[in-house]
């Protein structure tokens, strides 16, 4: 959707963009220090956080839905508590005031992200699905 001119108005420092193609997403991601997921309702699978990670960008996320399971605190990524503006705030400025955090966070985000692919997820459920019909494996375990 557009983005609402009061919002440009309100926040003249910021820069919006509508929809980016791919390849136009992803070379202005990498330029970022820190792309910030704020989801107010549990997400089932972060693909913003992905992209980003996989960009060696870090991730703060909030703490809700699949965003941890990408999101390592203090690894890839911060995590702050969802709909706690102060924790947000907190963890911005501790990003932004800690270079050596940022070079630790961005060391690790291309590698924490690696596996999560769809080859690693066909090789992955083969090989459950070998077991499974060795009797090796159940329904239950993953």
């Amino acid at each position: 959707a557009p983005v609402d001119e009061a919002l440009k108005a309100a926040y003249p420092q910021a820069r919006f963009y509508d929809w980016l193609a791919p390849a136009e997403l992803a070379a202005l991601m990498s330029t970022m220090d820190l792309v910030v997921v704020p989801s107010l309702v549990g997400e089932s699978f972060g693909n913003t956080a992905l992209e980003a990670l996989a960009l060696s960008v870090p991730v703060l996320a909030a703490n809700a839905g699949a965003l941890p399971e990408l999101v390592q605190h203090g690894h890839n990524g911060l995590l702050f508590h969802t709909m706690d503006r102060l924790d947000l705030q907190t963890k911005v400025q501790l990003f932004v005031e800690s270079p050596q955090l940022q070079s630790q966070l961005r060391q690790h985000a291309a590698r924490s992200v690696q596996h999560l692919t769809v080859q690693h997820h066909v090789q992955a459920l083969t090989q459950w699905y070998r077991e499974l019909c060795d009797g090796k494996a159940s329904v239950n375990n993953k």
